[in-house]
């Protein structure tokens, strides 16, 4: 489970039987680079998206990404004073790779309270010609940072994992995709640009919701009913309903129809 990475010689999605890992990892050498976001236990997100930030280097030295190419000069102002800016087509209303922009979106949005859960999946091609060039210059490179993000359910506004890769490229030779590393919290110079682009176009990120500590928690492992559940916390297993009526967006219609990893509110 986690983030895992793909690397291939032509576009795919990442295959969803892939097996769960919570390492990054890398198969073929190739120009598209294959992500997936297998849910963990603990998410409760019903919208898992990915949100890619991006910075651009000509000859070792930050641009704006108008510099390397004129075709991304509407990205120019969303670009922070650190040169990172939102990976995003021209038109798209929101700031996921995997969104709702239909047409400009691509991939699949995951989903953690489903049943079978549902991975969040995205496959990215970088392109760079020799012609595009600027006079002068013979060196590029794309970095990129591209994290698992919750845009709805109980944790809607919390990120998951990251992953860092870069494309890079030398005049009058082939390209590379690197992978390099990840983690948890892609940081203030990754949230400086999410939150440009947001106050550029007019959205509205999901914030995560405060923590309560008072809160109780239970993890569904095999073997567990509402009722046997009930027993544990109240030492009556027919206060089933109590617990059912505090999870229902996370069970569904049949309070009889619970799985291993869900998360349930004792309330």
């Amino acid at each position: 489970m986690g983030i895992e990475i793909q690397l291939a010689s032509r576009p795919l999605l990442v295959p969803e039987n892939l097996p769960p890992s919570k390492k990054i990892f890398s198969f073929l050498s190739g120009p598209t680079i294959l992500i997936r976001y297998a849910p963990e236990p603990g998410d409760q997100s019903t919208k898992i998206v990915f949100i890619q930030v991006m910075r651009e280097h000509l000859d070792g030295v930050a641009s704006l990404p108008s510099e390397l190419d004129l075709g991304f000069a509407f990205q120019d102002v969303d670009t922070t004073t650190d040169f990172f800016h939102v990976d995003y087509l021209s038109g798209e209303r929101d700031p996921y790779y995997n969104g709702d922009d239909a047409g400009l979106d691509t991939g699949v949005q995951g989903n953690a309270v489903s049943f079978p859960v549902r991975s969040a999946r995205m496959s990215d091609t970088p392109n760079y010609t020799n012609g595009t060039f600027p006079a002068g210059t013979s060196n590029m490179k794309y970095e990129f940072r591209t994290a698992a993000f919750s845009g709805a359910g109980k944790d809607a506004g919390s990120f998951y994992r990251f992953v860092d890769w870069t494309y890079s490229k030398e005049k009058g030779k082939a390209a590379k995709l690197k992978i390099l590393s990840g983690g948890s919290d892609p940081g203030p110079e990754f949230t400086a640009a999410v939150d440009l682009w947001c106050s550029n176009h007019g959205f509205t990120l999901p914030t995560p919701p405060p923590p309560n500590p008072d809160e109780v928690t239970y993890v569904v492992v095999k073997g567990d009913y509402l009722s046997k559940i009930a027993q544990k916390f109240y030492g009556d297993g027919g206060l089933w309903p109590r617990i059912y009526q505090a999870n229902r967006d996370v069970i569904g219609s049949n309070p009889n129809l619970i799985h291993p990893g869900q998360e349930l509110v004792i309330p």
